[in-house]
């Protein structure tokens, strides 16, 4: 041994061959490195004969001490990569938010235009990828509101042309109607003049003021019906529908030798606007007339009832024959008709198809054999309020 750390253990010449690590030196000469087991612990050695005097070099570290510097380097290196891991966390999230928060609410968007109101439009941030998806979908949202305009306004010309005619129809049966009393006004009138007493010509003036009201009330009926209005949705009272309804095709039905049958057995308003759902129930009630043309009974049969779902059904079922599957498939189509040519337009079931989709509801037909056809009509019920005081 001709260098040790230790000052001693070189003066004493101290024999050194037991030490693992000088023991393989010894045996195996050239090189070489393995982990040992000392009374200190664990230590790595290692040896390499210089080449020289047959000089050796011979090397023990403990084992710790090797090792703490590669532990030191993936203890920083782990720190460094979390820290690294950290900060591209909280930048994905931030341009995340960036990217997501114009899309969201793009998304919120949507679902307004979604539920029909459309022109919606949202606001434009950038001028990246986004601020262009954006801008064009601002455009496709323009172009639906005019759309929708140009259709409404479609819808309306078409349902006054179809209310026009249905109105043509019903002329013979409101002449009528209106003939009647003024019928009797003049001869009241007349029975007037020649009164004696004035009590006389009183009782005479109160008949003809109830038959001008009557006459009064069918034509004021008639033009709410022609008239075209600006749509007004409201609790409109479902009875009082129907009845009103009847008024305007009760004669036309009764020339067609059609016995009515009515059945309200509750109050019960449903939401929309009278004048269009009026003009829906006529051309139901019109249709089924002309449906039992030919039968040997011919009844119709008009009810309101409510149903779970929060709506209610009126039903016109009539008493004519079975509608044949073909038909029943083809009923809500434009210029469809089963009538003979000249007597339809086949757009009466179309126009009151969309007018009651524009309540949020549906139009329901239900045929059997030997019972004619049922349709129903679905409306949204009326929200009551009840006020607290």
């Amino acid at each position: 041994m001709l260098i040790h750390p230790s000052a001693p253990e070189v003066l004493s010449k101290a024999d050194r061959s037991a030490v693992p690590v000088v023991k393989e030196a010894l045996e195996h000469g050239s090189r070489g490195a393995r982990e040992f087991d000392s009374p200190e612990g664990a230590v790595i050695g290692a040896y390499a004969a210089v080449g020289v005097a047959r000089l050796t070099v011979v090397t023990e570290v403990p084992k710790a001490e090797a090792f703490s510097s590669a532990r030191e380097l993936i203890r920083r290196s782990v720190v460094f990569a979390a820290l690294v891991i950290f900060i591209a966390l909280l930048a994905s999230i931030y341009f995340s938010r960036r990217l997501a928060a114009p899309l969201s609410k793009l998304e919120e968007t949507m679902a307004v235009i979604s539920e029909g109101h459309f022109g919606a439009e949202v606001e434009v941030t950038s001028r990246d990828e986004i601020g262009a998806l954006a801008a064009a979908f601002n455009r496709m949202s323009r172009e639906l509101s005019e759309r929708e305009e140009k259709l409404l306004e479609a819808n309306a010309q078409l349902a006054q042309s179809e209310k026009l005619s249905a109105l043509g129809e019903l002329s013979a049966g409101i002449v009528h109607e209106v003939r009647n009393p003024v019928a009797a006004i003049a001869g009241f009138a007349e029975l007037c003049t020649e009164s004696i007493t004035l009590d006389e010509a009183k009782e005479y003036g109160a008949f003809i003021l109830a038959d001008s009201r009557r006459a009064t009330e069918i034509l004021q009926n008639l033009l709410d019906f022609a008239r075209p209005e600006a749509v007004a949705f409201e609790p409109v009272d479902a009875t009082g529908l129907v009845q009103g309804a009847l008024r305007l095709v009760s004669h036309q039905l009764k020339t067609m030798d059609v016995q009515i049958e009515t059945r309200f057995p509750e109050a019960l308003r449903v939401t929309g606007d009278e004048n269009q759902l009026r003009q829906v129930l006529i051309n139901l009630m019109m249709n089924a007339g002309h449906a039992m043309a030919g039968c040997a009974e011919r009844n119709l049969n008009v009810s309101i009832a409510s149903v779970p779902d929060g709506k209610v059904q009126i039903s016109i079922r009539d008493s004519g024959v079975r509608m044949p599957k073909e038909v029943k498939e083809k009923l809500f189509k434009p210029f469809f008709t089963t009538k003979a040519k000249g007597k339809g337009t086949g757009l009466g079931l179309s126009v009151s198809r969309k007018i009651v989709a524009h309540h949020r509801g549906e139009i329901l037909v239900e045929s059997e054999p030997g019972k004619g056809a049922t349709f129903i009509v679905c409306l949204p019920a009326a929200v009551s309020v009840v006020g607290t005081g």
